[in-house]
């Protein structure tokens, strides 16, 4: 039996950007020629994207180093103590 060891958290991105570059150069312009579909609107909302947008955007979309709200509430707490 030959057990493969698990894939990097780095790996495993760029295995999953890979798999969404071909998606969307390959198979969704086919499907979309196939079904005579010419435009294809996908709508989300700031910080809540549905699962269609989540799985037509990079990984390094979602990897931000922090969430913007704790980055504001930092800025903020440092200018209360200077004041």
């Amino acid at each position: 039996m030959n057990i493969t060891p698990p894939l990097s958290l780095q790996s495993l991105s760029t295995l999953q950007d890979d798999i969404l570059l071909d998606r969307l150069e390959y198979i969704l312009p086919s499907v979309m020629k196939e079904c005579n579909v010419e435009l294809w609107i996908v709508i989300g909302d700031e910080y809540n994207e549905g699962p269609v947008v989540r799985s037509l955007l990079p990984s390094s979309f979602f990897m931000q180093e922090e969430p913007l709200y704790s980055s504001l509430r930092k800025k903020m707490e440092r200018i209360i103590a200077i004041l």
